[in-house]
């Protein structure tokens, strides 16, 4: 189960509701700086019944100066504690925009190997908005400097009694920069190595325009283009005009397009964006598509990390 519909949904939080088995909500909204919006201040006014909210920019390695990367695993035990969850609870996020930040979250859990199952709700809260399901809204509190908000159906529960053990980081998941330069130059046939052109396909989720360096970054002071070697899947090309992820089919046509093996076992596809986030949808499209997890790999810095290195290589072209 790695999505989940709003009818699905509405019947967990109706048996919630008459004391049903434990199934954690979590709003993981986040906007770009430049939206203007304030994903905590939204969660407040208006949320799914039951959910608690996480913001990615602080459940993250706080040390680094590129934004949300991966937390430690000391840290993300920490929060979870915070929001009373345990590693065998079943998770469902979700997002304002409808696909967008929740599966940065849901790529957490499963690199933090959680034990329960782990699920992102179809469209979001504007699909369970559309499809007529109520929604409720919290008074605004002070919250715990790490970023997370507990809903107050589970905020008087004993911290002890809901620890979230330390998990063991799958570094199989994460890509760091090192690994990211020498397999570009790989791809480019600029270093010997493990026939990574043809084993290894990455992916860039950000729009064609900012791919190919016909519009600026959003981030300040980084040249515009993308990783040498890298192919461009725009993040909404996964999506339907109504903010779901397409069909397994339709997923399937996508990736083959630009050159995934869906079936090749030997195959490894790594996915990259502007700062690891959406990056994480292609993450879960690919599953859907029925790409083994094992076979994947999220690149956490992205092209802000890339872009920022001193004589970093850029390329314009395909």
């Amino acid at each position: 189960m790695m999505r989940v519909s709003t009818s699905w949904l509405s019947s967990v939080i109706l048996s919630k509701s008459a004391g049903g088995g434990v199934v954690r909500v979590i709003d993981a909204s986040w906007h770009m700086p430049s939206a203007n919006r304030n994903a905590r201040t939204e969660y407040f006014a208006k949320h799914i019944p039951f959910a608690s909210f996480v913001d990615i920019d602080h459940v993250s390695d706080t040390s680094s100066s590129y934004p949300h990367m991966m937390p430690t695993a000391a840290h993300f035990a920490e929060c979870m504690s915070a929001l009373r969850i345990r590693d065998s609870d079943t998770i469902v996020v979700y997002d304002s925009v409808g696909i967008f930040s929740a599966p940065r979250l849901y790529w957490m859990f499963r690199a933090f190997q959680h034990k329960g199952d782990v699920s992102i709700l179809d469209g979001g809260l504007p699909k369970w908005v559309r499809d007529g399901y109520g929604v409720e809204s919290s008074a605004i509190r002070e919250t715990a400097p790490m970023g997370v908000v507990c809903h107050s159906a589970y905020d008087a529960a004993s911290s002890a009694t809901y620890s979230y053990p330390v998990p063991k980081l799958n570094t199989g998941l994460i890509k760091t920069l090192g690994q990211m330069q020498s397999l570009s130059l790989q791809l480019c046939g600029n270093e010997s190595g493990v026939s990574a052109a043809e084993n290894v396909v990455v992916l860039d989720a950000r729009s064609a325009d900012r791919f190919y360096g016909r519009q600026p970054e959003p981030r300040p002071g980084l040249p515009a283009g993308h990783m040498p070697g890298a192919k461009n899947v725009p993040f909404g090309s996964v999506l339907t005009t109504t903010g779901e992820f397409k069909s397994p089919d339709e997923l399937k046509t996508v990736f083959a397009a630009r050159g995934v093996r869906l079936e090749d076992p030997e195959q490894h596809v790594v996915l990259s964006c502007g700062s690891g986030v959406t990056a994480c949808v292609l993450f879960s499209a690919l599953e859907i598509a029925g790409v083994d997890r094992a076979r994947m790999a999220v690149y956490d810095g992205s092209y802000s990390e890339w872009a920022a290195q001193k004589d970093a290589p850029i390329s314009t072209a395909d």
